[in-house]
C-alpha cells in the first residue's frame, strides 16, 4: 500500500508540489530497497501471503514505477532510415576518445551532442569528431553541436526563458525523404544531488523554483514546436523522468522513441549505474520508429540515445 500511494502521489501531484516533485525525481528503484529485507523474511519464515505481497511489490517498482518497456513497432513504411542520436557528452570530460569511440560504435546519420562548449577539450573534440564524419555538416552553437549527412538548410537558438539562460538549436534538415525541424535541448535540471543533502530546510523553495523553471521551458519549447510546419525530432538531456508534468507537456503530439522501440528501462544517467531516463527522443506523429536503444557508458556521465526512424515519402 505505501509503495501504491508513493506512485500515486509522485505521478498525480508531480510538480506541483515540492514532495511529490522529489519522489518523482528520485531513481524509482530506490522504492524497492524495503523489499531486499522483508522478502527473505517471509521466505524463512513461509508466509504465503506476504511473500505474495513481496513479489507483487516487486513487480510495481519493476514495471511502471522504473518504466520497463517492451517494443511497439508496427510495420514499416517505406522509406530510408535514418538514425539520430543525442549524447551530453560532458565537455568530454572522460577523455576525447573514449567519447569518440561511443560515437563511432552507434554511426548516426544524425547526432546532436550538448555540454560540447568549455573545458579543455571542446575544440579537440570538435576538430576530432570533424575528421571522424568526412562529408558531414556540421553547426555549433553554445554548447550544442549537430553533425548531419544532409545538408543543414536553416538553423536558430531560441530561447527557453526570458533571461536566456536556457536555449535550444532549431536546425532544418533535408532528410533521405524531405526536410524535417530538429529541436536539440538542455532543460534546466529538477535537482543537484549537493542541494539535497547539503540543505534539507531550504529543499522546498529550492524544488519549487526549479519546477517552475523547468515548466517555463516545457512549455515555450511546445510553442516553439507549434510554430513548425513539416515532421519534428527533439532530442536532448531534457533532465526530465518519462513521467510527470514536464514531460507529459514535452509530450504533446510528439511521442518518446524510446517507449515506442526500446526495451527495458533506457535509462541514461549516471552513465556507470545508470537510475534515471532523463535523456529523449521525441517525435511527430510522421515517424516511424524502427526501435530505440541506449548506448555505451564510457564517454561521459550520460549515456546516449539512438534511434532508427523512418519518414514516409508520402508524408
Amino acid at each position: 500500500m505505501a509503495l501504491l500511494g508513493v506512485w500515486a502521489v509522485s505521478r498525480l501531484e508531480a510538480e506541483h508540489w515540492w514532495f511529490s516533485n522529489l519522489l518523482l525525481y528520485l531513481p524509482q528503484l530506490l522504492y524497492g530497497i524495503p523489499l531486499l529485507g522483508l522478502l527473505p523474511i517471509c521466505l524463512l519464515r513461509k508466509e504465503g501471503y506476504g511473500l505474495l505481497a513481496c513479489l507483487a511489490a516487486a513487480a510495481l517498482v519493476l514495471g511502471p514505477m522504473m518504466g520497463f518497456h517492451l517494443p511497439r513497432v508496427g510495420a514499416a513504411p517505406q522509406g530510408a532510415t535514418l538514425r539520430i542520436m543525442t549524447y551530453n557528452i560532458w565537455q568530454a570530460a572522460t577523455g576525447v576518445e573514449r567519447t569518440l569511440a561511443v560515437i563511432q560504435k552507434e554511426a548516426p546519420d544524425v547526432l546532436a551532442l550538448q555540454e560540447t562548449a568549455g573545458g579543455p577539450r571542446g575544440e579537440e573534440f570538435a576538430a576530432a569528431l570533424q575528421k571522424l564524419f568526412p562529408g558531414y555538416s556540421f553547426l555549433r552553437a553554445s554548447e550544442y553541436l549537430i553533425a548531419s549527412r544532409y545538408r543543414i538548410l536553416a538553423s536558430e537558438m531560441r530561447r527557453l526563458d526570458s533571461r536566456g539562460r536556457r536555449q535550444t538549436l532549431w536546425a532544418q534538415l533535408d532528410g533521405p525523404t524531405g526536410p524535417f525541424n530538429l529541436f536539440v535541448v538542455h532543460l534546466y535540471t529538477a535537482m543537484h544531488g549537493d542541494n539535497v543533502v547539503l540543505t534539507p530546510s531550504d529543499l522546498p523553495d529550492y524544488l519549487g523554483r526549479t519546477a517552475s523553471l523547468r515548466l517555463r521551458e516545457a512549455y515555450t519549447l511546445v510553442g516553439a514546436l507549434a510554430d513548425c510546419q513539416g515532421p519534428v525530432v527533439v532530442v536532448g538531456d531534457l533532465n526530465t523522468p518519462p513521467y510527470g508534468l514536464v514531460y507529459s507537456i514535452l509530450t504533446r503530439g510528439l511521442r518518446d522513441a524510446f517507449d515506442v522501440g526500446g526495451f527495458a528501462w533506457g535509462f541514461t544517467y549516471p552513465a556507470h549505474v545508470p537510475l534515471l531516463r532523463i535523456d529523449h527522443i521525441l517525435v511527430s506523429a510522421r515517424w516511424h520508429v524502427r526501435r530505440a536503444w541506449v548506448g555505451g557508458g564510457k564517454g561521459s556521465d550520460h549515456r546516449p540515445v539512438v534511434a532508427d526512424l523512418v519518414l514516409p515519402a508520402d508524408h
